[in-house]
């Protein structure tokens, strides 16, 4: 019982552009008819705006025909949208295409000038792909909820859940309405035939109008790689559009084994996702409970996996800014990847292997910025080749570097000793935390073993690739019991204060200090001056202690010289000289140290049980799965500061209207905010050179 309304193609404007010998449109040669038609009041000033390289480049992506659309009893003819080339987009927009061209994509002038106001687009899908392509390399998600397209960070946040990344709804400008120009009458569904009344919907899969909007970010929305990240997650459009390869092997591992392990569900979803992705705990529950539900469906396809993606909805992640590789650590990551597989199948014996070693860290240096190594090699030598004995390496990328840099007033020294590379070094690291109590590395390696050269050949390769923090600089330095005072300063922290970890301490560091019958004595004063919260507290206990040993029958005049030795050394361990010292934050030994080994040991090892170890490989997939972790590491990070980022933004506007409420009172602080949105509004229309040409738009508030 639907109205039918023809369309009838008139004729194809096309002209040739200066930028490209693509079909575009130009005011001059498209004429309006009927309610379509453009005021001109509206383009005051318009030949003074000069259009640049994006808006150029804008004009060519959009395909524009002379059709007729509307009711049948109001047709109108004039230009419409009726196509967008999305490969064109993406061949000069995506960085990684050829192509590239930077001077095309400033996207605040691509969205004012592929988005205008009054334009005909031959259907809401067809504005929505080019919004979403648009949104998917600017960093942004788009809404879209029958009459506008918008930003999702539109609008206020009405969720009193305190999320990770700070509220979504957020108040940006970028909006647009719509205005269906066709409807369809039908008779709903009635028990009553006499009731039966004619209704009409709008048939957005038909011509449709932009009404108004605005093109421009406002208030604290900010599109960029990590907005992308987020708002794409909280939209959980990672879950809802999952490849339906990803979903089909899933799905065809659980139906075989029954079960699907987090490891498993990590390793299939990330070569479909975005590299700034990260795969967190909660994404692992969605993507098993989606599967389970999802299996019936597999099983009804008995396997077929035509069958099966006929049913199932996908997307593809792998374009956009979200997947794109910016940073220079995230060229170091790839090529660690790629390269690996190559070198390791041309090795036969040990001294190939260590040959293609390091041939292998020269062509990740000779190809990623920022990623620095140094070889660590003995005094003796191979008479008849020259070569000096390799004895281990240590490398550090751009973001290591810049960890030290910011985070370097306390670190931690330590090597761990466990079989996780087939020469059987250790492997060393200099641990810190960062502004948000995560573990970080200003750089990292296998050194031969734990010897007092290794670590300095450490720190000075630390010296000389970190040169924006001098050892000088450097307050305090955390490590067991192989390190004292001397030996810090040794290694070139003059100025830092040694921490020697008291959970090694107690662990094991009294008994081999005092002996076994001395620990069994001493055991619990030796605890309490550990843990001494004040000088009183600490001389008490040592007095007391003496006192003990004073009493002994006979008297042990060699555990009384050890325990003066001990109290002389309190500044290492004593928790209240620990706390002054500057930048110490609270910490009482080497955690960060110890921490970092859980990390690696965890990553090396996914699936098995904490503290195990069954991973023990070439140091070329060594160097490649620890680069792997760092990279893991990086994107956590940057995720979680986009939230404080975000949170911040938010909470600085609302103490800003709150600060204006103060001093001029809420009505007067609601004209300003009015006032500003107007301007950002029509800056999104006409543009910001255009709009100071309208003051009589712009009423200011007395205040």
């Amino acid at each position: 019982m639907a109205d039918t309304d023809s369309f009838s193609v008139h004729e194809v404007v096309t002209i040739q552009s200066p930028l490209t010998t693509k079909p575009v449109r130009t005011s001059e040669d498209i004429s309006y008819s009927g309610n379509s038609q453009r005021d001109d009041s509206n383009n005051i000033g318009n030949d003074e705006v000069s259009h640049s390289a994006s808006r150029d480049f804008a004009e060519t992506l959009k395909e524009i025909e002379v059709i007729t659309y509307g009711h049948i009893k109001n047709q109108q003819t004039g230009p419409v949208v009726t196509g967008f080339d999305s490969s064109r987009f993406m061949q000069f927009c995506d960085k990684a295409s050829p192509n590239y061209e930077p001077t095309y994509c400033n996207y605040d002038e691509l969205a004012s000038e592929l988005f205008q106001f009054d334009e005909v687009w031959i259907s809401r899908d067809l504005l929505l792909k080019a919004m979403e392509m648009l949104a998917n390399y600017h960093g942004f998600t788009v809404c879209c909820e029958k009459e506008s397209i918008k930003c999702n960070h539109e609008g206020s946040e009405k969720s009193t859940h305190d999320y990770l990344n700070g509220p979504l709804k957020s108040g940006c400008t970028f909006h647009f309405k719509l205005s269906s120009l066709e409807t369809e009458k039908y008779l709903p569904p009635s028990s009553d035939d006499k009731k039966k009344r004619w209704r009409y919907k709008n048939r957005w899969d038909r011509p449709i109008k932009i009404i108004s909007g605005c093109a421009q970010h406002g208030t604290s929305c900010h599109p960029s790689r990590l907005n992308r990240v987020t708002t794409s997650q909280r939209a959980r459009k990672y879950i809802n559009d999952m490849p339906n390869s990803a979903i089909f092997a899933l799905c065809n591992h659980m139906e075989n084994s029954g079960k699907l392990s987090s490891d498993l569900i990590r390793r299939t979803m990330q070569p479909v996702w975005p590299r700034a992705k990260s795969i967190s705990k909660h994404d692992v529950f969605n993507i098993r409970v989606k599967v389970m539900r999802l299996l019936p469906i597999y099983k009804g396809s008995h396997g077929d996996y035509n069958r099966f993606k006929d049913i199932v909805n996908a997307t593809d992640f792998l374009n956009g800014i979200h997947n794109e590789v910016t940073l220079d650590d995230d060229e170091a990551y790839e090529l660690a990847q790629s390269l690996w597989l190559e070198v390791e199948s041309t090795t036969k014996c040990r001294e190939d292997g260590l040959f293609s070693f390091i041939e292998y860290l020269k062509l990740i240096n000779s190809k990623a910025k920022g990623f620095l190594y140094e070889l660590a090699r003995g005094s003796e030598g191979n008479p008849q080749s020259g070569k000096k004995m390799l004895l281990g390496v240590v490398w550090q990328t751009a973001t290591m570097r810049r960890n030290f840099e910011l985070f370097g007033d306390l670190i931690g020294l330590d090597m761990m000793k466990r079989g996780i590379n087939t020469l059987l070094w250790p492997y060393f690291s200099v641990a810190m935390y960062n502004e948000m109590k995560k573990v970080c590395i200003a750089c990292e390696g296998i050194l031969c073993g734990e010897r007092e050269d290794m670590y300095q050949f450490g720190c000075n390769f630390l010296a000389k690739s970190s040169p924006g923090r001098p050892f000088t600089e450097v307050n305090a330095v955390a490590a067991d019991g192989f390190f004292d005072q001397g030996l810090i300063v040794k290694l070139g922290f003059v100025n830092a204060q040694f921490i020697l970890d008291q959970w090694h301490l107690l662990d094991s560091g009294l008994m081999k200090i005092f002996g076994k019958s001395g620990y069994e004595l001493l055991n619990g004063h030796l605890i309490k001056m550990i843990k001494a919260q004040s000088e009183i507290e600490y001389d008490t206990t040592l007095e007391a202690t003496l006192h003990l040993l004073h009493q002994q029958i006979p008297r042990n005049g060699n555990l009384e010289h050890k325990l003066h030795d001990f109290a002389s050394r309190r500044k290492t361990y004593a928790s209240y000289l620990l706390a002054a010292i500057p930048g110490n934050r609270g910490l009482h030994g080497n955690a960060c140290s110890e921490q970092n080994h859980w990390s690696v040991l965890s990553s090396l090892n996914p699936g098995v049980a904490k503290g195990g170890n069954m991973y023990c490989e070439h140091p070329i997939q060594l160097i490649r799965d620890l680069l792997k972790r760092q990279k893991e590491q990086t994107r956590q990070t940057n995720l979680m500061l986009e939230g404080m980022r975000q949170k911040m933004r938010v909470e600085f506007l609302g103490q800003t209207i709150h600060a204006l409420n103060v001093l001029y009172g809420p009505m007067s602080t609601r004209n300003t905010l009015k006032y500003l949105l107007s301007r950002v509004l029509l800056n999104g229309i006409w543009g910001a050179a255009d709009t100071p040409r309208r003051p009589h738009l712009f009423k200011k508030t007395k205040n």
